[in-house]
């Protein structure tokens, strides 16, 4: 009976994820909303300007009244599994430092379960503190609650299991062991 209610969860969050697919495959149908630059027109900017400059500015310009700026957005785009914005982000990750850094590490964990095998793809293999293993593959969040991290880290550790691109290979059990390490740590001790 156990291993039935698990097949069902396993199943209703597999579903769930692929509705949320469906969903940014709509929404994503358009460049970063209210900015009109595409990735690679991005990328074009960091190649003349350097990346550093190009954050700066995409953190200024549009700011809509909530306050959102094409950072922002752009970060939306890679969040919703965008794969030419989440291939942008070794190139970010050259000019992000402080938060602009925290913000690539989470849209890219955000990015995991959705866009699983281009995530990897841009994983830095040396761990740096931007686009390491260990900044990405995790639970990077601000002030998640518990139920909601362990949901997603199920949902990621599914995505990234499925990877079977062999050149990915070593970065998958690198991302596995670092989100098994993650859900471990969600777990209540002895005597919680």
């Amino acid at each position: 009976m156990h291993q039935r209610d698990t097949s069902a969860k396993i199943r209703l969050v597999r579903l769930v994820w692929v509705l949320v697919v469906l969903l940014v495959y709509h929404a994503g149908a358009v460049v970063a909303a209210g900015s009109g630059m595409t990735a690679a027109e991005i990328s074009a900017e960091i190649d003349a300007k350097g990346a550093k400059a190009v954050i700066n500015r995409l953190a200024t310009a549009n700011v809509d009244a909530m306050g959102r700026s094409d950072w922002s957005r752009t970060l939306d785009q890679i969040w919703n599994g965008r794969l030419a914005y989440i291939a942008l982000a070794p190139k970010l990750a050259q000019g992000a430092d402080a938060g602009p850094a925290d913000d690539l590490g989470i849209a890219l964990a955000r990015a995991l379960p959705v866009a699983p095998a281009a995530v990897l793809r841009v994983i830095d293999r040396h761990n740096g503190p931007v686009l390491g293993v260990g900044r990405v593959c995790g639970a990077p969040f601000i002030e998640p609650a518990a139920k909601d991290v362990s949901g997603y880290l199920h949902a990621a550790r599914s995505a990234v299991d499925e990877v079977d691109a062999p050149r990915l290979q070593h970065v998958k059990a690198a991302c596995l062991e670092r989100l098994t390490l993650a859900a471990k740590q969600l777990e209540p001790g002895p005597g919680k």
